[in-house]
């Protein structure tokens, strides 16, 4: 199948500096989105409360880290295509991307909209930009050993980090005793771990290889 030449073929050999650092970025954007900037987090109501009292300081970090990963992505695909590289972008991804952006003006709360506008963009464009950058099959080589990562990580620090699972003191008391790994929820873990059954079964199928399998 024309998508399995895709998605299997042979990756293109990491050949430079500027590659790296696309593929650096690509892998921490997927662990940002995937895990969050504080996996095994406390989640007792004074822990919450704490947290949501910082919260400009909260988001102002996953502002920062969001703009080095893009910055980090958008260095290689101008490296490798130049200007050319705003090609890897749809004109209707571009104009949905504008309309977002472009709704916070007669947002009730402007300054919130057009915060969350410019983060989907960001994220949007560097998906965009280390697919064309890296090519089709890096790209989910990368993908699925991120994947596969996380999933192991899960697993393991359920039986070694208490954070892990549920407390009986979590904000959410009828949770205690769920496993949620490296993440912030269980719906997070749960979602995360959906989408790795299908990608695995996808490449066990391909592949037949153990690994696979087993993930």
């Amino acid at each position: 199948m024309a998508s399995s030449a895709l998605a299997l073929a042979a990756p293109t050999p990491r050949t430079d500096f500027a590659t790296r650092l696309a593929e650096a970025g690509f892998v921490l954007t997927l662990l940002i989105i995937m895990v969050g900037l504080t996996p095994f987090d406390d989640r007792t109501p004074a822990a919450i409360a704490a947290r949501e009292a910082t919260t400009a300081s909260g988001d102002l970090i996953r502002q920062v880290v969001f703009l080095s990963t893009f910055g980090m992505i958008l260095f290689g695909a101008l490296r490798k295509r130049g200007i050319a590289a705003v090609t890897a972008v749809p004109v209707l991804i571009a104009a949905l991307m504008l309309w977002g952006l472009a709704s916070s003006f007669w947002a009730d709360e402007p300054s919130v909209v057009a915060r969350r506008a410019v983060l989907a963009m960001i994220f949007v464009l560097s998906m965009l930009l280390s697919v064309d950058t890296l090519g089709a099959a890096r790209t989910m080589m990368l993908w699925r050993n991120t994947v596969a990562a996380i999933i192991i990580g899960d697993i393991v620090s359920v039986c070694l980090i208490h954070n892990a699972i549920h407390q009986a003191n979590d904000i959410e008391a009828g949770l205690a005793g769920d496993w949620r790994g490296l993440h912030s929820h269980k719906n997070t873990a749960g979602s995360v771990t959906a989408s790795a059954v299908v990608l695995f079964f996808y490449y066990a199928l391909e592949t037949r290889r153990k690994s696979d399998i087993l993930l």
